[in-house]
């Protein structure tokens, strides 16, 4: 039998949904997700019917003598799960399309501000700080080649005398 329920998950998407790890969609799952309630329970887009919020019977594994699910038999409380989930993936659309829209609002923003900076600066400025990102990257490259030229004397010196390595220093400087 759990075989069987098995096979009509990977082969039925409705079933696969609703036994997808966060589970079927309840209540407090959509009251989770902030569906705007009207006054006769969830708002509900137009022409899906009422929704009535259940658990999924597959869970608690109560199946007929068949082996087939209860609401698999029964074709109104199929169609009730397929409204089910076809709110609980609208609701969560919805959501991550808010938030991919915020996301390119702020880059959009940010970027706007950028332009703005970079057009307040006059041309010899923008030469000028050029100039001093070249010096600086110069400086950074030498610093870099003395650390490691360092990093092989001392590893080449350390055996030596302190004395010796503090002369050494000396000199180097």
């Amino acid at each position: 039998v759990k075989r069987d329920i098995k096979r009509m998950r990977r082969q039925n998407p409705l079933l696969r949904a609703a036994h997808h790890p966060v589970g079927p969609p309840t209540k407090e799952r959509l009251r989770a997700l902030c569906i705007p309630k009207t006054p006769g329970g969830f708002s509900v887009p137009e022409g899906t019917g009422t929704i009535v919020m259940k658990q999924n019977p597959l869970a608690e594994g109560d199946d007929n003598e068949d082996g087939q699910p209860p609401h698999l038999l029964d074709p109104s409380t199929a169609l009730q799960d397929t409204r089910d989930l076809a709110l609980y993936s609208v609701v969560k659309a919805a959501s991550i399309a808010r938030r991919r829209q915020e996301e390119d609002e702020t880059q959009a923003r940010e970027a706007r501000e950028r332009l703005r900076r970079e057009e307040r600066l006059v041309p010899w400025r923008r030469a000028r700080e050029a100039e001093r990102e070249v010096v600086r990257r110069k400086k950074e490259a030498e610093e870099r080649a003395d650390a490691a030229i360092a990093r092989r004397i001392s590893t080449v010196i350390a055996a030596r005398a302190p004395a010796q390595l503090e002369a050494f220093a000396t000199k180097r400087r």
